[in-house]
């Protein structure tokens, strides 16, 4: 079975939200169960290998509620994660990128979390 890949557009160089119900063995992670959280972008290049753009970490208990949010437009559920990137993880126009965060947990197990963004460009950059 081939997974999907949820892709999104936004603009090149420019700072975004990524927010998602993240879920292990059919409960709603909370900040207790999660003992790291990195994350890799790539910029696809149509051939392997990628180009590895950016990595580095992210505060669970800084991204992550123990409820769920339902402030966002997605439906009326909600999302337990949230974490601004910076720009810099897709400063090329017209360019796609794949972004991988890891959620290591507290008793071993991994989540992870992979999306694609087409820039779109800004001409007067």
């Amino acid at each position: 079975m081939k997974a999907t890949i949820p892709a999104y557009e936004h603009l090149q160089n420019s700072d975004f939200t990524r927010q998602d119900r993240i879920k292990y063995n059919n409960a709603y992670i909370r900040i207790q169960d999660v003992d790291s959280i990195t994350y890799r972008t790539f910029i696809e290049t149509g051939s392997f290998p990628r180009e590895s753009v950016i990595s580095g970490s992210i505060d669970e208990s800084v991204a992550i509620t123990d409820t769920l949010d339902t402030d966002w437009d997605r439906d009326n559920v909600g999302y337990n994660f949230s974490h601004t990137f910076s720009a810099e993880h897709i400063a090329r126009g017209n360019a796609t990128y794949r972004i991988e965060i890891l959620f290591n947990l507290v008793d071993g197990g991994k989540i992870r979390d992979v999306f694609r963004i087409k820039t779109v460009n800004i001409y007067s950059e």
